[in-house]
């Protein structure tokens, strides 16, 4: 080489232009490594060089031309914009003189370059390979769509032309041209099913001669390129492939490796052992990977739902954690679903992935957002769902930073998020517990906007989102409802399970539960199988809307003699009350436990609220109550033993019951349906019931708390008096009396009793006083009365 510029360096002027180009070729033929050229470009006779080409270029000839940028590109060196497009336009110009080896070579070149000459020059050289095509060998083949493939620039007719004639010479490709003209085809997406199956045919055959960079390519481009109903043909050469790749594994690079995986996960083609091979071949040298190769090998390993050892997790947490500002919101964001799909929970490494994704948000808090998933720099809808579903799968809460921060950016986005998006994020919402009005405002309103876009799967998601986070909209109910009768058959069992919980949850009974779901699941019981889940919550939701028929009732309870005797206490609890309200609502069924499974629930419900919590709100209720003088019990039972009461007042049949946050949907305050169903079993045992609710008690003075009391006292001692047969003009007297008694005392009068019945003026104790252990529960700040049980 050295020889070669001394030489160039006495005859620089006397060169023509064909000494020039053949110089420069010469050099690029030595085939040294790519050091050795860049290290070669610094001398001052290449320069000297390079600057004559350029002044020479009018009288170099097409080949030349070909040669030298030929030459250029074998060296990866690359000489500056200006004599680039200088040579480009040349070529352009003379493109019909030359061969079909200088056509291929110079689009080889150009796109191994990186460097796009404008759309006219490719053009020109585009009509000179068509008008050449039929002098192309095999590797003018593939070294033409491979240049135009780097270029990203594609002309239809031509590239139909150099489909058609690959598929004829097909036989006589090498390993490389096949894998090449199979990666060119991808990345400019020119689809031919006929190609596809020749090529994997005729790769299947050379398998053994191809290396890991010719396995690697040929897959991820039959990966990005095949149609699903393509992958049964492919399914030979996927099995060879795998095989080969398990041999030549040690010459793998990274990319290679995981490019391999992540197409046979594309494909939907595990193959176990070429997986765990490359988890190890990862495992020994992750720290040669880059970020995205190790986002690509974790997605697919998840894809193909394999599991992996824990060392290959610890390096991939290792590497992740190190290298994390490196890795792009999509590498970062795959990444962490890829190990929620595992069930990888590293809660160190999950805490500092949310800080940092909360960190970049913040950086990026007033820019325009992204449109679509295709931002490299900024965190997209897709990202910001998929990494909440990702914590949410695994338990683990973000924090309430990024957690509000990507539920902000998703609300500008919701437009245009998908309803899988929109549907996993308030799933996600719920399973971490963060209430955010505004948004699911925003979600509600989408979601009914396209409810018919939603699939099965996103419907019943949404439902129980919404139920989980207590957020009411009767809109979306229905709208959820309508479309879910639209495809009821396709419903999963689950799904319709969901969907009345749902409704159950919120009390909203549209008339296709009894007219469409209830007819949908007594159908379903002479086909499917059911959980003891599914059976518990199925009769608890029917009973709460009270829309259960003897002949759903008999079947469920039919499903039950199906299941294995032992039931969790949760659902003999659900048993239970369902039967109570069934029973209570007998008019549509009777309801009928077997002898061992009613004694079995009757004994759990009891039993199961063993240890009772008296929150502040009960505490105070009481205090008030004591105040105005009315003698009352804390955690009475009724007298079937069935029911704790929070506050029963002493000598009447009057139960206060302190209503808290969970007894209400979160933004429209109304009473949830197993609130309703309780104080429907406690009328049913002749308690007149007094709510006070959590938000007409909060932030008001005693005086107030005082007025509301004695207001709801009086009307439920009307609603006593009415039953007791009083009429209307009776229960207005008594309410009179008690007024004017009030206002004639100066302390507060006692409470009465039964009517019609003397006035009490003594603390009794009820029929059965047990006494509870009051101790404090440090977790939930309230106290604990441990021997009064209560449920509902």
């Amino acid at each position: 080489m050295q020889a070669v510029l001394d030489v160039v360096k006495e005859s620089a002027i006397s060169f023509d232009a064909v000494c020039m180009a053949t110089a420069v070729h010469k050099m690029a033929s030595f085939r040294k490594p790519v050091a050795y050229y860049k290290r070669i470009s610094q001398y001052a006779p290449f320069q000297e060089l390079q600057k004559l080409i350029g002044d020479n270029l009018a009288t170099t000839t097409a080949r030349n031309l070909a040669n030298v940028i030929w030459a250029f590109a074998k060296m990866e060196y690359d000489p500056g914009e200006t004599l680039l497009q200088a040579i480009a336009d040349e070529l352009a110009k003379k493109a019909m003189d030359c061969n079909p080896q200088n056509v291929a070579n110079s689009i080889w070149a150009l796109g191994v370059l990186g460097f796009h000459p404008g759309d006219a020059d490719l053009e020109k050289l585009a009509e000179a390979a068509k008008a050449k095509l039929e002098g192309f060998v095999p590797q003018n083949i593939s070294n033409t769509l491979l240049g135009f493939a780097k270029l990203g620039w594609a002309e239809q007719s031509l590239m139909q032309a150099l489909v058609e004639i690959s598929i004829k010479k097909l036989s006589d490709f090498t390993p490389q041209a096949l894998s090449n003209t199979a990666w060119s085809c991808s990345k400019l997406q020119v689809y031919c099913k006929e190609l596809i199956k020749a090529i994997a045919q005729e790769a299947a055959k050379k398998l053994s001669e191809f290396n890991a960079q010719n396995i690697a390519n040929l897959i991820w481009a039959f990966a990005n390129l095949a149609q699903s109903e393509d992958r049964s043909m492919l399914l030979p050469l996927l099995d060879g492939a795998a095989r080969a790749a398990e041999k030549e594994m040690n010459s793998f690079s990274p990319q290679n490796a995981a490019n391999t995986i992540w197409a046979f996960a594309k494909l939907e083609h595990p193959v176990p052992s070429l997986m765990q091979g490359i988890a190890a071949h990862a495992e020994r040298c992750i720290n040669d990977y880059q970020p995205q190769s190790v986002a690509n090998l974790v997605w697919a390993l998840a894809t193909l739902q394999n599991e992996p050892s824990p060392s290959f997790l610890e390096a991939v947490a290792g590497h992740f954690e190190s290298n994390l500002k490196d890795y792009s919101p999509q590498n970062l964001a795959n990444t962490i679903w890829a190990l929620a799909t595992i069930k990888h929970a590293n809660k160190g490494l999950l805490d500092v992935v949310a800080h940092e994704v909360a960190h970049r948000l913040k950086l990026t808090q007033g820019r325009p957002l992204p449109t679509d998933n295709s931002s490299s720099s900024m965190f997209t809808r897709q990202h910001l769902a998929n990494m909440l579903w990702a914590y949410a799968t695994l338990e683990t809460h973000p924090g309430l930073s990024m957690l509000s921060l990507a539920t902000s950016d998703l609300a500008k986005m919701a437009p245009t998020c998908n309803p899988q998006e929109l549907s996993n994020t308030v799933w996600a919402l719920a399973k971490l517990g963060h209430y955010d009005a505004e948004f699911l405002e925003i979600v509600a309103g989408e979601a009914e906007r396209r409810i018919t876009e939603f699939s099965q799967q996103n419907l019943a998601n949404t439902a129980w989102a919404f139920s989980k986070l207590s957020h009411f909209k009767v809109s979306l109910l229905d709208s959820i409802a309508k479309q879910a009768i639209t495809v009821i058959e396709d419903l999963s069992l689950q799904h319709i399970t969901n969907i009345m919980w749902t409704l159950a949850s919120f009390h909203h009974i549209p008339p296709s539960v009894s007219e469409v779901f209830v007819p949908e699941l007594i159908r379903r019981t002479g086909q499917e199988q059911f959980n003891a889940q599914q059976l518990c919550n199925l009769l608890w939701s029917q009973a709460i809307m009270q829309v259960c028929t003897q002949e759903s009732w008999d079947k469920l309870m039919a499903k039950f003699a199906e299941l294995p005797p032992e039931l969790p206490e949760e659902a003999l609890t659900q048993i239970f009350q369902a039967y109570l309200l069934v029973k209570l609502d007998s008019v549509q069924a009777d309801a009928a436990l077997s002898p061992g499974l009613l004694e079995l629930a009757h004994t759990t419900w009891k039993s199961s609220a063993t240890h009772v919590r008296i929150s502040f709100l009960h505490r105070d209720v009481s205090r008030v109550l004591t105040m105005l003088g009315y003698e009352h019990f804390i955690e009475q039972m009724t007298e079937d033993e069935l029911f704790s009461m929070d506050i029963s007042l002493a000598g009447e049949k009057i139960c206060i019951e302190a209503d808290g946050p969970h007894h209400f949907s979160a933004n429209t305050l109304q009473a949830s349906g197993e609130n309703l169903a309780r104080q429907r079993l406690l009328h049913a045992r002749g308690w007149a019931v007094v709510s006070v609710p959590f938000f007409k008690w909060t932030n008001q003075d005693d005086a107030n708390h005082c007025e509301l009391l004695q207001q709801e006292i009086t009307t439920a001692r009307a609603e006593l008096a009415r039953r007791a047969g009083w009429d209307a003009a009776g229960a207005d007297l008594l309410r009179v009396v008690n007024e004017s008694n009030q206002a004639a005392s100066p302390e507060p009068l006692l409470p009465h009793g039964p009517y019609p019945g003397p006035q009490i003026s003594s603390c009794a104790a009820p029929p059965h006083p047990p006494q509870p252990s009051q101790t404090y529960d440090q977790v939930h700040g309230q106290y604990r009365y441990n021997a009064l049980p209560r449920l509902g």
